[in-house]
């Protein structure tokens, strides 16, 4: 019998181990999706598909083990105050992507254990206050109005990006930069298009000015080809062409950050000195405290 129950005990004590620290192993990367639409994959014609960021995971697992990745946080019509209140809030969100143990985890948890983050957010909180009128085909908007809100927006993504790097003070962070989404209004309308849209990525830029944050652009790339990248005059939503030069941008950036001089993965061999140090002592402590339990050697047998 007491062989029965201290065996029971150590599964009890072993299925209480966190998800991660049980599946968790060095040389890994976890990568986690966070914003508005584009990083959920909305498509030209309204519906969901792959995104940028399945993309980038896909080009990540080309070079890398990656061992999961998520976008279920990623959600369309989201502005950086939606993004903001997950996080302080810590909410639960069915997986999106590969690599869990289980269907739902909490935003928290994912940053905690992520080793890249994505953040697609802002241009939302722009269109609060930038509308496109359909008599005139041009954008209404107050000066005023716009400038408050992308304020409100480049302080939102700075207390975002601050939680994010007291959960995981390892994880590096990357936020995208948006593109024109009206290219086929009138020619004399550009200039206005461009000058909002100027502000927001500068204020979107703004907030990354602090270590591990990444501002990632996309606008230039986008306007070489927007027909094919925005083929629906009539939707600001990337095709599968679009969300793949984005990802390509993505990667351009990440790239660097993950490799070392000898080709080995930076972020990769990081995480790998983290998870042997952490896994080391995890496992001494689970052992003593299992030893204390039971009252005698783990080698016993009874």
């Amino acid at each position: 019998m007491k062989k029965y129950y201290g065996l029971m005990l150590i599964a009890l004590l072993l299925f209480l181990c966190p998800a991660w620290e049980v599946s968790a192993s060095a040389g890994q990367l976890n990568y986690v999706a966070l914003g508005d639409s584009l990083a959920a994959g909305m498509t030209p014609q309204g519906g969901l598909n792959r995104s940028y960021a399945d993309m980038l995971a896909s080009q990540m697992k080309k070079e890398y083990p990656l061992m999961s990745f998520d976008k279920g946080f990623s959600i369309p019509g989201y502005t950086t105050k939606d993004v903001l209140k997950d996080i302080r809030q810590n909410v639960n969100r069915n997986i999106k992507g590969f690599g869990y143990k289980t269907n739902t985890i909490s935003i928290q948890d994912a940053i905690q254990h992520a080793d890249l983050i994505t953040i697609t957010a802002g241009a939302n909180d722009m269109f609060e206050h930038v509308k496109v009128n359909k008599k005139t085909r041009g954008l209404d908007y107050d000066e005023r109005e716009v400038a408050l809100s992308l304020q409100e927006t480049k302080q939102n993504l700075q207390k975002i990006e601050s939680l994010i790097k007291s959960l995981n003070p390892d994880a590096k962070i990357f936020v995208m930069g948006y593109y024109n989404p009206f290219p086929y209004l009138a020619k004399e309308q550009q200039p206005r298009i461009n000058q909002v849209l100027k502000l927001l990525n500068k204020e979107i830029a703004a907030s990354t000015e602090q270590s591990n944050v990444v501002f990632v652009r996309t606008g230039a790339a986008i306007a070489k080809d927007y027909e094919t990248y925005i083929p629906n005059p009539r939707n600001i939503h990337l095709s599968l062409a679009g969300y793949s030069k984005v990802a390509d941008l993505f990667w351009e950036k990440m790239r660097p950050y993950a490799l070392m001089p000898n080709g080995r993965a930076g972020i990769i061999q990081r995480q790998s000195d983290k998870v042997g140090r952490s896994s080391k002592l995890s496992s001494q402590l689970t052992n003593l405290q299992i030893a204390s339990l039971l009252g005698h050697s783990l080698t016993q047998e009874y």
